[in-house]
């Protein structure tokens, strides 16, 4: 099954952290795969991916980040309204892929 971030989280944006890429805020909608920066903007590449491991809550989304923020992508600035606002939200920890996913409440 090609990974579908929208319909396993139910949500169309949020944070994606790579352990050795950086971070990209981004919009999924409708995209299959994970997001990978070419050029300036983000391109979905159709990974398998049975399904997302059980979200686990976050009272501060903030906490999760790296130290270090490599932010790669942020069309928005959203990143500034997070560190600032630091909303809680719902956190998917992908091992096999390196990556963590992040959907802060309130975000669509």
């Amino acid at each position: 099954m090609e990974l579908n971030i929208e319909e396993m989280t139910g949500r169309e944006s949020g944070i994606i952290i790579y352990d050795d890429y950086g971070v990209i805020i981004c919009n999924w909608s409708g995209r299959t795969g994970l997001p990978r920066m070419f050029v300036h903007s983000p391109i979905f590449m159709g990974e398998e991916i049975s399904e997302l491991p059980e979200a686990v809550r976050a009272e501060n989304v903030a906490d999760i980040l790296p130290e270090e923020i490599d932010l790669i992508y942020d069309i928005n600035g959203d990143m500034d309204q997070i560190l600032k606002d630091m909303p809680g939200g719902w956190v998917y920890q992908i091992p096999e892929k390196e990556i963590c996913i992040i959907v802060p409440d309130e975000w669509c």
